[in-house]
């Protein structure tokens, strides 16, 4: 995170009247594809957060908006923190998916939950014992969507061991048959990691599952990562599987370039995808 230049030239000449930190972070990124049939580019990703944070008598105060106008407030104590906002980050179940997520660019598998992190949730989250977090959210949905939700997880690390469970209570139609369900585990030895990733009645779906796991090898200045994801097409019917393995080199910092080979069995030919991005 970098402090905004600008907002220091702007006050250098007058007294302070804003005891807040002013920080920026985001990253840019630069992606070549070569899909079998057509060779292109594409800006990957292009984004920024914008934050302010400052502590009031023990209690921490943060704000942010990003490029979207997706906004976010964190409250933190010695009660543990509660977070606000539409920016993805503060649905319980998206906050603990993607344990398995690892290759650079073309998979990936969220969890999702009837109402999603584009909506407005709040979240509580405090530690309840040695190495282990829980949760619990309420989410509204869209005046068209009229769902709300309670949401649920817990968390732990328990040395290498990492683990993940979260759930949630939709006011939907068949709301005790299909509430959404995502939980995870993952290994850390070393240069090597290992995450598994299953989820179920995905979107209130009943029967409609996924599932994902990935590993990653850090030889250093780098990674190898290999990725794979299975979700069914329909409740209990046939799978769509992709796959993606590669390797990431950093330059220099937090600039990072990366070959990644994206295997999709609804397409014949296998994507090639070369990247270069920077964080900041």
């Amino acid at each position: 995170m970098k402090k905004i230049i600008a907002a220091a030239v702007a006050t250098a000449f007058v007294a302070p009247v804003y005891a807040a930190d002013i920080t920026v972070s985001g990253d840019v990124e630069f992606v070549w594809r070569d899909n079998g049939t057509a060779t292109f580019g594409e800006t990957g990703d292009a984004d920024y957060t914008i934050a302010a944070s400052e502590e009031i008598n023990g209690l921490g105060i943060v704000a942010s908006v990003d490029e979207d106008e997706d906004a976010r407030l964190i409250l933190s104590g010695a009660f543990g923190s509660v977070a606000i906002g539409n920016d993805g980050t503060d649905n319980v179940l998206q906050a603990i998916d993607e344990a398995a997520a690892v290759a650079e660019k073309g998979a990936g598998q969220e969890a999702a939950p009837v109402v999603d992190g584009n909506d407005l949730s709040v979240v509580y989250t405090t530690a309840v014992a040695n190495g282990v977090t829980a949760m619990i959210g309420y989410a509204a949905g869209s005046e068209a969507d009229n769902h709300t939700a309670v949401q649920y997880g817990l968390t732990g690390s328990f040395g290498p061991v990492s683990v993940g469970l979260a759930g949630e209570a939709a006011d939907t139609a068949n709301a005790d048959e299909d509430d959404a369900l995502v939980y995870n585990v993952a290994v850390e030895f070393g240069p090597v990691y290992v995450a598994y990733e299953a989820s179920s009645n995905r979107g209130g779906t009943e029967d409609l599952d996924g599932t994902a796991w990935g590993a990653t090898y850090n030889y250093g200045p780098g990674k190898f990562f290999y990725e794979a994801n299975s979700v069914e097409t329909g409740a209990g019917v046939e799978t769509t599987d992709l796959a993606a393995y590669g390797v990431s080199y950093k330059i220099a910092g937090d600039l990072n370039t990366y070959l990644s080979i994206v295997d999709n069995d609804l397409v014949e030919d296998n994507s090639t995808i070369v990247g270069i991005e920077y964080k900041f």
